[in-house]
């Protein structure tokens, strides 16, 4: 899918998990149904999309964009795994 940035981008006509403000205006409802799936074993990342964007000078750039339930989720764990982990971290680790 190509798509360049401004008057000319394209955003998908179905609901949809990349909308900042649909993902806003259901939060309760999505932070609960996502909740329940990890709960029940049963969650499943949504996949991610990939666009490219010709640059200014020629070629093209790969951009690849993740859900914001997914992004929710991978940032939920990861701030578990450092609270249960803080100690084994190096302080000079500048890395995950």
């Amino acid at each position: 899918m190509s798509v360049a940035f401004g008057p000319s981008f394209v955003k998908p006509a179905s609901k949809d998990w990349f909308d900042p403000k649909y993902c806003a205006r259901h939060a309760n409802a999505v932070s609960k149904i996502i909740w329940k799936k990890l709960e029940r074993g049963e969650y499943k990342p949504i996949p991610a999309r990939r666009f490219t964007i010709p640059k200014k000078r020629g070629g093209n750039r790969e951009i690849t964009v993740f859900s914001i339930p997914g992004t929710a989720v991978s940032k939920l764990i990861y701030h578990g795994i450092v609270r249960r982990n803080i100690k084994k971290f190096s302080s000079s680790s500048f890395a995950y």
